[in-house]
Formats: C-alpha cells, structure tokens, sequence
C-alpha cells in the first residue's frame, strides 16, 4: 500500500514549493533560473530542471548550495537515493547553506535521513533525523517536525523496535491532523494522508493489525474533509478515494474481516481511478485473496498492457504487479506449470534486474566523479583572470588534483562494492523463488492434474508429467553434480525417449538441457557457500559438478552478476 501514497507526498511537495515560489516572486518574476522555480519544476519536469539547474550553475547564477539542493530534489525523485545524497551531502557541507537558509537546511536535512531510510542506512538516517529534529522544534516549524517523527518511527520498525516506533509515529500524525485542521489546505491533508498510510503499513507489517484498524476512521475523516472542500480537484478527490478506500479494503482483508473488505472492495470500484492501471494494481492483493482468478488475470492483462506500452518490462514494480500475481493466481488455480513457467520468468528478470543496476551504479559514480571534474573546470576557468605567476601555482594544485582525483576513484568505486549487497539479495530472492517453483511441482503435491478441472487439463499432459519426473530425478539425486554424467546416461536412466528429451528441456524449463544443468550447479553453490563456511570455494565448484575453477567463476558470474568469493565474503 505504500505507493498508493506515493502521488500524495508528492502533490504535497508540489504545492509547498508553488508556496515558497509566491513568496520568490517579486524578487524572481519570470525568472527561470530562480531557485523558487526550479524547485518547483524539480517536482514536475526534471530533466528540464536539471538542464536549467546547470545552465545556472555554469553561469554562476545560483549559489553553489542552491545548486546541489535542486540537484537533491530531481535524484531523490527519479529515485536515485545515491545521487541524491551526494549533492545533499555537498549543501549539508557548505557553511553558507546554514547560515544563509537555516529552514531550508532543516528541510534538507528531512530528506537526506528519507534518503538513508531507503538505502537501508538507518543508523545515519536517525543521526540526521536526530540534529534536524532538534533544529525543528527550535525553529517551531511543525512540518517539518512532524516529518521527522514520522521518519524516526519507520526507522525503528526497520529496526525492530515497533512499541517504541509507535508513539512517534501517533505523535507524528497527531501532529499532521492538527497542521491540516488548522490551515484547511489539501496539500496538508495529503501529508496527513500519507503519514497515516505509513503508518498502517507499518503495522500491518508487524502484525499489529487491530492498531491498524483504530487508525481507518481517522483516514475517513480526512477523506470526508477533503470531499467538503469545494476547493479540492475532482480528479485529486478521486484519487484520494481509490487510496483510502484500497487501504481500508487491505487492512480489513488481513484482519479476516470479508464484510468489511467486501465493502471497501464494492466502495473502489466506484471510483474512476480504479479503472486505470494503477487503480487496478490496487485491487490485486483482494482478487488473489477472494480466488477471483477470472477478474485477476482480467486486471493483470491491462497492467501488463501497460507496462509494455511503456517499455518498462524490467522492473522490480512489473515483478510486483504483474507476474508475482500472475504466478500466485496459477498457484492457487492448482496450473502448476504455468506457476512454474512465471517463476523462471521471474528469475530471468531479476538477473537483468541485477546487471541494470550494477550499470546505474556505474552511471552514478561516473556522474559523481564528472560533478568535481566540472568544478574542477570552473576553478580553472577563473584562475585564467589573473595574473601569469598564478598560473605555476595552479599548475602545482592541478597535479595535487589529479592524486585527489585517483583518490576520489577509489573512493567511489565503494559504492559499486556496497552495491553488491544488492546482488547478494537478489540471489537469495532467486533461491526464494526456485524453492517455490519445486514446491509448485513437487510430486508430493500430486500428479500434474491436481486442482485442474477436466476441461481445462492441457492436451500435453503426459509431456508434463515425463518432464516434472526427469527434472524430480535430476533434482533429487543431484545428478547436475556429476560432471562425467552424459545425456546419453541420463536418457538411460530416465527411461525418456532420446527423440523428445532436448525438447522437454526447451519447452517447460524455458533452456537447452546443458544450460538447464549449469543453472542448477549455481543454484546449488550459492546455497553452499550461503550455507557451508567451512567449504573451500574450490571443494565447492568441484562438488557441484564443475570441471574447473575458471569454468565455475564464469557461469556464476554470468548468473549472478557477482564473483563466487564476493558472495561469500558479503552474504
């Protein structure tokens, strides 16, 4: 439910900065390069505020501060949290930048923890939470106050402590209500909004789910208030519908209440945001959880739809809503071979997955390094005005830069190696994946047909069963971990005739029987070196039937994306 709220922070933003740009106004009237309006077009058209944003800066008509906060703003949307934090971490350190914009600083210093929460970094999330938090109160500014409850409560969920997380987050949306009570503006029921859906998932998350349902009438409430509003947008009021009412219709389905989930599901769908793809990604977790596979895979078509029209087919928010679903409905249909056929899909994705964002890394550092390259330039630029004798002295500081800029690779590239725990995840999500995939069509669930209606049996179905047998035998006596093992063996062994057995392999594993055999040898290491410290990586590319070392770093690098002993040493 989280993204649900995600359009609700953002309108929020959106309407303080046209806030701040009224207040610019007089000083910056049609002033594109003004920070006012910059800002404000972060929010809507980033890549032609990062164009303006360095026209500014290469003109010198913003400071050096102002500069890396906008830059902060469009990376934290786009999102990358990395490049966010490093131009945040610029402003953060420049003097001026605190003393010239002290409520500014404040609001920076909100995102940069917002920054660390999602990169995972909670303990330097709760230290900029701790210095803004305190600056906040001081400065009586509530907003931002209220923000950073919020924060520090999501940070001790992540961490565990959930009591203790509540009473900032009660404290947080207490604040939020009272903001919103006491301007009557939609921007501050959207935060309002928004914090309470944080805070509910929170929650649920931890099980807690007659907290949850205590906070559903006070969403209502500020639904109720926006709807009173003659001011609110109608399509803004819809939106908000479809988001309250798919929030209530979860919660009430986790809380075994079908009622009342029913109603909110009836409530939904008489909104017209409901009828769009985001509307119905909103209705999948109910369909799955009511068994209604018709309209399910009805939804997840046009999700699907639209995500190939965007050309967006290899994302972590595809797998999410389009084919966990559709493999979680061919689950619960009892289609174990098409649940089968998602799931390698799926691993297939996240491989790309993996090897996109070990490329992004690259992009960010190279982004990174190319920012003090270009300062660098400018520096150089200006040192041409003066007089010859500066020129030898620039020399000198340019060698000094050039060891600074060897330092500042090294530096850098820690970001590529801290990346890395990514892989390392997506590995284990891989491994997550693969042990649903056995469970799906596991003999002790029965044969092929188990939960399959007469009509809807496939016409193939003795090939299914002759492939499910062939891959249970390979599986359950290991025989991917005998190198000397020929197809002619295993054709003996399996009693498979020799005319079909590569096309079995082709058909319902998705590869060729040898690449199908090396994707089970680097399944099984990675489950050995997660497993068996005491193992040698050597022992272990023995033991899973590869022939030599460099043949097995070869095919678990082109699996995984990571080397075999930098999986060892970060898992």
């Amino acid at each position: 439910m989280r993204k649900y709220f995600f359009l609700a922070i953002i309108s929020a933003l959106f309407f303080s900065c046209n806030e701040k740009a009224m207040q610019n106004q007089e000083q910056a009237d049609d002033d594109i390069y003004s920070e006012a309006y910059l800002m404000e077009l972060a929010y809507r058209e980033p890549e032609e505020a990062l164009r303006l944003t360095e026209e500014a800066e290469e003109n010198s008509l913003l400071k050096p501060y102002q500069i890396n906060v906008i830059k902060g703003i469009i990376y934290h949307n786009a999102p990358q949290y990395y490049l966010s934090q490093f131009y945040y971490k610029k402003a953060y350190n420049d003097s001026s930048f605190r003393k010239e914009d002290p409520v500014g600083f404040v609001r920076s210093l909100s995102t940069m923890a917002h920054n660390d929460y999602k990169l995972g970094e909670n303990a330097k999330s709760l230290n900029y939470i701790a210095e803004g938090l305190e600056k906040a109160r001081a400065m009586e500014l509530e907003p931002e106050v209220a923000n950073f409850l919020l924060n520090l409560g999501l940070n001790k969920v992540a961490l565990g402590s959930s009591r203790d997380a509540y009473y900032d987050l009660y404290e947080s949306i207490d604040l939020y209500e009272q903001l919103a009570k006491k301007t009557g503006d939609n921007s501050e029921r959207d935060y309002y909004l928004y914090a309470l859906g944080e805070t509910i998932n929170a929650m649920t998350k931890q099980g807690d789910v007659k907290e949850a349902i205590f906070l559903l009438p006070r969403m209502q409430e500020a639904l109720d208030k926006m709807e009173e509003d003659p001011e609110t947008p109608e399509g803004l009021l819809d939106l908000r519908k479809a988001s309250v009412y798919a929030q209530c219709m979860e919660t009430y389905q986790k809380a075994n209440q079908p009622k009342l989930a029913d109603k909110y599901y009836r409530l939904s769908n008489q909104t017209e945001t409901v009828k769009t793809p985001y509307g119905l990604t909103m209705m999948t977790s109910y369909l799955l959880w009511r068994k209604d596979y018709q309209t399910l895979f009805s939804n997840l078509d046009k999700i699907e739809e639209n995500y190939r029209q965007r050309g967006d087919t290899t994302s972590e928010l595809y797998l999410s809503d389009v084919l966990e679903p559709r493999m979680k409905g061919y689950q619960g249909m009892g289609n174990y071979s098409k649940a089968l056929a998602t799931s390698e899909t799926i691993i297939s994705i996240k491989d790309q997955i993996n090897n996109n964002n070990l490329k992004t890394d690259a992009l960010q550092v190279s982004t990174i390094l190319g920012s003090h390259e270009i300062e660098r330039k400018y520096e150089s630029q200006r040192s041409t005005m003066k007089v010859m004798g500066v020129i030898i002295v620039m020399s000198l500081l340019l060698l000094i830069g050039g060891g600074l800029y060897a330092g500042n690779i090294h530096r850098y590239s820690n970001l590529i190696r801290k990346k890395n725990v990514a892989a390392i995840n997506t590995i284990n999500d891989l491994l997550r994946y693969k042990e649903i995939a056995e469970k799906a069509v596991s003999i002790e669930n029965g044969p092929a047909t188990l939960g399959i209606k007469e009509a809807d049996k496939p016409k193939d179905l003795d090939e299914i069963n002759q492939f499910r047998e062939l891959d249970n035998l390979i599986r359950q006596e290991r025989l991917f971990t005998k190198s000397g093992i020929s197809r002619d063996d295993l054709i003996e062994k399996s009693g498979v005739p020799a005319y079909k057995f590569a096309g079995l392999f082709t058909k319902y594993a998705g590869m060729s029987y040898s690449n199908y055999m090396n994707n089970l040898r680097m399944e099984y290491a990675a489950q050995m070196l997660r497993d068996n410290k005491e193992y040698t990586i050597d022992s272990i590319a023995a033991d899973c039937g590869c022939g030599s070392r460099s043949t097995f770093y070869t095919l678990f690098m082109e699996k995984y994306g990571i080397s075999p002993h930098e999986y060892r040493q970060r898992t």
